[in-house]
């Protein structure tokens, strides 16, 4: 299965999110004097995204070493990013 181009329409996405998140907070904040709440949506989402790219290259990158002591590194990371990001 070819991995590559799902990885990068998520990484593209999460570029222009991240870029529509730096331009509604500076519209927002300088220009209109809001609340950057639209900024700040885009921002969690793009960050998101680019921890699920981020992910999926790295189990990439453990399964291709065929060793065992790389997948568990790899999951014990995941674990502690998901508990603290999102139960923390």
């Amino acid at each position: 299965m070819n991995t590559r181009k799902p990885i990068n329409l998520l990484a593209y996405i999460a570029t222009f999110l991240i870029m529509i998140a730096i331009v509604t907070n500076y519209v927002t904040q300088n220009i209109f004097h809001l609340s950057p709440e639209i900024a700040n949506i885009c921002s969690k989402v793009a960050h998101y995204l680019s921890m699920i790219v981020t992910f999926v290259s790295a189990f990439i990158y453990a399964r291709s070493k065929r060793n065992s002591l790389y997948m568990a590194l790899l999951v014990i990371c995941l674990i502690v990013i998901i508990v603290f990001t999102f139960v923390l």
